[in-house]
C-alpha cells in the first residue's frame, strides 16, 4: 500500500519552511530525531504496522522539521483517512515543484501550501479554510 501525507492547510496548520537560504528562498531544515517521532506519533494513532515502513520510506526521507512538527499536531483522524485514501498530510512526500511559494498571508501562513490536494495560487485560497 502507498500512502503520501499531505497539505498542512488540509489540517488549519502552516507549511512555512523556516529558515532563509539567503538567495531568496527558503531552506527547509531536516527533520530531528525523524523516525522515532514518526513512529512513536503513527503508533499513538492505530498505525503501528506501516509506522516504520512507512516512517522510514515516506516520510523521514525528506521532511523538514516544520513537516514533522505538523504531522505530530495531526489528529488522529486525519492521519487514519490520509493513510487509507493515499491523501497527503502535512506536505510530506508530495510533489510541489509547481506550486508558488506564499508570504505575508494575513492569516500568518506562509511557503508553499496545498488544500485537498491542490497548490493555493494566493493567499485568499491558503486563508480561506481559517475564515470558516
Amino acid at each position: 500500500m502507498r500512502w503520501i501525507l499531505m497539505g498542512c492547510v488540509a489540517l488549519g496548520l502552516g507549511c512555512d519552511d523556516g529558515g532563509d537560504s539567503g538567495d531568496g528562498g527558503v531552506q527547509s531544515q531536516p527533520a530531528a530525531n525523524c523516525q522515532a517521532r514518526c513512529e512513536a506519533k503513527l503508533t499513538t494513532c492505530g498505525q503501528a504496522a506501516i509506522a516504520s515502513s512507512g516512517c522510514t520510506s515516506i516520510v523521514c526521507g525528506d521532511a523538514t522539521e516544520q513537516q514533522l512538527v505538523c504531522l505530530e499536531g495531526s489528529t488522529c483522524e486525519a492521519i487514519g483517512a490520509a493513510v487509507s485514501s493515499g491523501m497527503a498530510l502535512c506536505g510530506i512526500g508530495e510533489d510541489t515543484d509547481d506550486c508558488p511559494e506564499l508570504s505575508g498571508c494575513p492569516c500568518g501562513i506562509s511557503g508553499i501550501v496545498t488544500i485537498g490536494g491542490e497548490c493555493a495560487q494566493n493567499c485568499d485560497q491558503a486563508c480561506a479554510p481559517f475564515d470558516g
